[in-house]
This record gives structure tokens, C-alpha cells and sequence, in this order.
């Protein structure tokens, strides 16, 4: 997926970038050492298996505000699955479908968080 990792590298020379993720720690490690030049533009990783908690939860989404300390809205969340998008809008985020990045980008433009 070269294009979407030009778009995360895109979007790290500007923002802080952070996964979370419903995960346990075999699959983290072998995604992380597969792709390191992806997982080298996240600042955050917020994982289910450290967390002990799992998207829909609304803790798990409280506890990424909360570490952030910023307003819900100010956060930007992709998930390709929808009620986890649903999830985070219910907590007050700005959430969005992931369906491919070409949608993905297009999204973002209209946001402002492209220019």
C-alpha cells in the first residue's frame, strides 16, 4: 500500500499520529516488524492487549482524549469498521469510514487536515 503510507508520512510532517488498535501482542510485533517504515511515523500506539480494553468500548476512546488532553472533536479517527466509527463519534470524535485512500484523502481535504 505505498500510497497510503505516502499519506501517513504526509500526515506525520504535520500532526502527531497514533494507532488503536484491537490487537494482541504476536500480530503488534510482526506488523511492526514488517513494516517498520510505517510504524516509524506513529508518536502513539494505543493497544487493546496493554489496554485491557477493546474498541466499541467508550473507555478505550476516553483514555486516548484523556492522554491527549484536547477537545474529542479535535481528534481525527479512521477505523474500517463502522461501529467503531460509530463509537467514536458517540464520544464525541471526528471519526471516518476507511474504505481506500483515495476516499480517505479526498476526506481529509474537505476537513482542512490536507491542504
Amino acid at each position: 500500500m505505498p500510497e497510503t503510507i505516502e499519506l501517513i508520512a504526509m500526515l506525520a510532517s504535520k500532526y502527531k499520529l497514533a494507532i488503536l488498535s484491537n490487537t494482541n501482542e504476536l500480530h503488534f510485533d510482526y506488523l511492526k516488524d514488517r513494516y517498520p517504515e510505517a510504524f516509524a511515523l506513529f508518536n502513539d500506539f494505543f493497544l487493546s492487549y496493554k489496554m485491557h480494553l477493546r474498541k466499541p468500548e467508550d473507555e478505550i476512546y476516553q483514555q486516548v482524549i484523556r492522554r491527549y488532553n484536547v477537545l474529542p472533536s479535535e481528534i481525527f479517527f479512521i477505523d474500517d469498521m463502522e461501529e467503531n466509527i460509530k463509537a467514536a463519534k458517540r464520544n464525541g470524535i471526528n471519526a471516518w469510514l476507511f474504505t481506500k485512500t483515495y476516499d480517505l484523502t479526498k476526506k481529509l481535504k474537505e476537513e482542512k487536515v490536507l491542504i
